[in-house]
């Protein structure tokens, strides 16, 4: 089954929308990325590369996934965030200007405003 892609959101290349999934807005999968389950991608957001936002999660209004990054659970991407060849799952939320590389994250984490994560593997933390 397709997922939907309305307003002015694309998707181009190979990339795909399947199942229950959204992309709306102004949003972009490309690449070889896959949005589906019941991820939401929209707002200025853009999911590219072999990126996959999957299960409950979000991604909205400037976040950037890319590279072989995975997204799913029920995390959240918001704000300017930055999000390379990581692993984002559980209730975990990432927002402002914070960037996110080669790491992974899950649990209950929140990493927020200007935190930089590199090469870590993080469970239920907070960085302010």
């Amino acid at each position: 089954e397709n997922g939907k892609v309305y307003d002015h959101a694309r998707v181009c290349d190979d990339a795909v929308v399947r199942h229950k999934a959204v992309v709306y807005d102004h949003a972009r999968v490309c690449g070889r990325a896959v949005v589906y389950g019941y991820a939401s991608v929209y707002g200025d957001s853009r999911v590219t590369d072999d990126s996959e936002v999957y299960g409950d999660s979000l991604a909205f209004e400037l976040a950037r996934v890319g590279g072989k990054s995975h997204i799913h659970g029920y995390a959240e991407l918001s704000g300017n965030c930055k999000v390379i060849d990581s692993a984002i799952h559980g209730d975990t939320t990432i927002f402002g200007r914070a960037k996110v590389k080669n790491s992974e994250i899950f649990g209950n984490s929140t990493i927020c405003s200007k935190q930089i994560v590199n090469n870590e593997k993080l469970k239920d933390v907070i960085r302010r």
